[in-house]
């Protein structure tokens, strides 16, 4: 009687699957074993009902790649600034730009709140723009002063989007020649 039921399902660490052509996939988090094969091969993949399995290709796999590494060039030969930063107050990520123009290594720019690199006048209306931002409304322009190295300030204007998953995307340009600019003329003009 007993021995006509089948044993509990036992958890163990999910194990990647493999192809024959040496492909992986994981499906994540733990996975059952079950003395039904037939069962176990139609369950969902990822604790879904609607999710259908499926197995990346290799081509596949290497578009990825050449996508991410074309992504990651980008990210890092552009003289805009990106910085993606969690709702924490901290960046999680800069790209090289930030060191050229600001002067702070990626270390420094991540060790710290970035409000402390913001200028004390435009905090308040920067904290207002992140507040916005994490509560999904687009912010297409603003602009801040950022404190550089050698104790100066950088005009930035910012493009920004809504957060997601946790994270504030922004791309920065340094506009601090184009304000002086526009200031000479105004004064200029005043005379």
């Amino acid at each position: 009687m007993a021995a006509d039921k089948a044993t509990p399902a036992k958890s163990k660490p999910a194990e990647p699957q493999r192809a024959s052509s040496g492909t992986t996939r994981s499906t994540g988090g733990k996975k059952k074993r079950t003395d039904f094969p037939e069962q176990a091969e139609q369950a969902p993949q990822i604790g879904q009902e609607d999710v259908e399995p499926s197995v990346l290709l290799p081509a596949e796999v290497a578009d990825r790649i050449r996508s991410e590494q074309e992504l990651e060039r980008i990210f890092n030969l552009t003289p805009d600034m990106i910085g993606v930063a969690g709702t924490d107050g901290y960046f999680k990520r800069v790209n090289p730009a930030w060191e050229e123009v600001l002067g702070y290594t990626a270390a420094e720019l991540l060790s710290k709140p970035f409000l402390e690199f913001i200028h004390p006048d435009d905090r308040q209306a920067t904290l207002a723009v992140v507040k916005r931002l994490m509560a999904g409304e687009p912010t297409t322009h603003f602009e801040n002063r950022y404190r550089c190295k050698d104790g100066s300030y950088k005009v930035l204007e910012w493009r920004a989007t809504p957060a997601h998953h946790g994270m504030l995307y922004g791309v920065a340009r340094d506009v601090t020649r184009q304000k002086q600019a526009e200031e000479s003329l105004r004064a200029s003009e005043g005379r």
